[in-house]
């Protein structure tokens, strides 16, 4: 048995379920959600394979998924390694995780950088300190990821390169197109409303622009609290009045590529990987991406040869160069369209569901 364990559900654990129910028999996987996380919703998705899934939203739920883990021969996907309580719990099964394999999504290995900031968040991190050397395999898209793991928690485990389904599919992006002014430069600001986008200082970096032909998109569909929403939603627009847009309702697929098609510029002034999809979409639509040079995510793309810039090249930009990107790399929409593509996905899974299917 093949279990696959995520804290809640996600646009990327639906797009995973979707791909695997229609590629492989899934009689043997078990989709299990909501361990230490209480489940806002069920998608479409997962309804589906719902004798295949578990919703750990009640005690009987967990005994349930208890007695598998004890009597069950299996193999877990930890996609996601929560930052809650029940790290107590695999603290004390160091059998279980040595029959696991950990994905990163990026919160759950860059936790650590908070580790010191209250009395809480130090017991966590010395479970993971305990808890992550005992895992065999890390996998992730990002390699760079897996190797600061390895480096940060003393790991050994071997290493295998996954990517989630990209819930913007290439058909989306193909299929929409925005009419807009030609000299309009639509810029986006972040991919949720968590202050890891760092909103604050990205605002302060496009102050010298807030006179030019410029329409601002700030994502605030999701992560943050009202009051951070708020706070930045209200900074955004005393700088820039109506030409700034926060976005405070999420958007299906089809729309935000309909969004995504404005765009000019990104910046993406995240401290550490995130918001990779969307990154990969705008690099599909050879758009000018701007990252934190000193993240995995830069490193990554520069390492496969994808045109991605610096923030804090904005600094000593004027308009001209910051909006400028008329050499574009070909490589960008290449090795977009070919990670983006249901099959490159599914060629990586099943290598490595196949490991643990014998």
């Amino acid at each position: 048995m093949i279990i696959h364990l995520f804290p809640c559900e996600t646009s990327y654990s639906s797009s995973l379920l979707a791909l695997l129910e229609k590629r492989i028999q899934i009689e043997d996987h078990l989709f299990v959600f909501g361990f230490g996380k209480s489940m806002k919703h069920k998608s479409a998705q997962s309804e589906v394979l719902k004798p295949n899934t578990i919703y750990l939203t009640n005690f009987l739920h967990l005994i349930r998924f208890l007695i598998i883990l004890y009597s069950k021969k299996y193999w877990i996907f930890f996609h996601f390694l929560a930052y809650d309580p029940t790290l107590i719990f695999w603290r004390f099964n160091k059998k279980i995780i040595k029959k696991s394999t950990w994905i990163i999504w990026g919160g759950d290995l860059y936790a650590f950088q908070n580790a010191k900031i209250s009395l809480r968040n130090r017991f966590y991190e010395s479970c993971r300190l305990r808890i992550i050397p005992w895992f065999p395999e890390i996998a992730s898209f990002i390699k760079e990821d897996a190797d600061l793991a390895k480096k940060v928690y003393l790991s050994k485990a071997e290493y295998h390169y996954v990517l989630y389904p990209i819930p913007v599919r290439i058909e989306h992006l193909m299929s929409r197109s925005e009419v807009r002014e030609a000299r309009t430069k639509g810029i986006l600001l972040g991919n949720s409303a968590d202050p890891s986008n760092r909103h604050t200082e990205s605002l302060e970096m496009l102050v010298p622009f807030m006179d030019e032909d410029i329409e601002v998109y700030c994502p605030l569909s999701y992560g943050g609290n009202p009051a951070y929403i708020e706070m930045i939603s209200k900074k955004g627009k005393s700088i820039f009045g109506e030409k700034f847009h926060p976005l405070s309702h999420f958007l299906n697929a089809d729309d935000y590529a309909g969004l995504l098609h404005k765009i000019d510029i990104v910046i993406m002034n995240h401290q550490r990987q995130q918001g990779l999809g969307n990154i990969l979409s705008l690099l599909y639509l050879g758009k000018k991406v701007y990252l934190r040079a000193d993240t995995t995510s830069y490193i990554f793309l520069k390492r496969n040869n994808c045109q991605v810039f610096d923030v804090n090249e904005i600094m000593n930009s004027d308009f001209s160069l910051f909006s400028s990107f008329t050499d574009i790399n070909k490589n960008n929409r290449h090795y977009a369209e070919k990670v983006m593509t249901d099959e490159y996905s599914f060629n990586l899974w099943s290598k490595l569901i196949n490991l643990h299917s014998a």
